[in-house]
């Protein structure tokens, strides 16, 4: 018998894989070794995918996981593919700052790779927590 209902369990499991997943972040940011510019290139994508997977199962922790994972990743690449639109409008919002944070930098086709890495990481710990 276990003190914590299962809703709880899960939660304190996401929360715990979101600590990691910023942890993770801020290291790999400073990281200085082999693959570094590899490393520094694709693991943001990789980890922002796991990021928003595991805050999302923090505060709706009801949501299927592969249904959350696959949401999050197409979010990613679609959110990716935009950088292809040169639309006024949109050039616009990329020119203030939050837009710049949110977006980030020009396209790269490497980085749809590495959101779909993410998501397959990001399902398979969200299966972890349900366990």
């Amino acid at each position: 018998m276990t003190i914590f209902n299962p809703i709880l369990k899960r939660r304190l499991w996401a929360g715990a894989c979101v600590a990691a997943v910023v942890l993770a972040g801020y290291y790999l940011r400073f990281y200085q070794g082999p693959l570094q510019a590899w490393v520094h290139r694709l693991s943001g994508g990789l980890l922002v995918v796991c990021f928003w997977s595991f805050l999302l199962r923090l505060f709706l922790p009801g949501l299927r996981s592969k249904s959350l994972a696959i949401t999050i990743c197409t979010f990613a690449c679609v959110l990716e593919l935009s950088l292809l639109v040169h639309h006024p409008m949109v050039t616009y919002l990329r020119g203030a700052f939050i837009g710049r944070s949110m977006v980030g930098p020009p396209f790269a086709a490497s980085d749809l790779a590495a959101y779909l890495a993410g998501g397959l990481i990001a399902y398979a710990g969200l299966c972890w927590i349900n366990r």
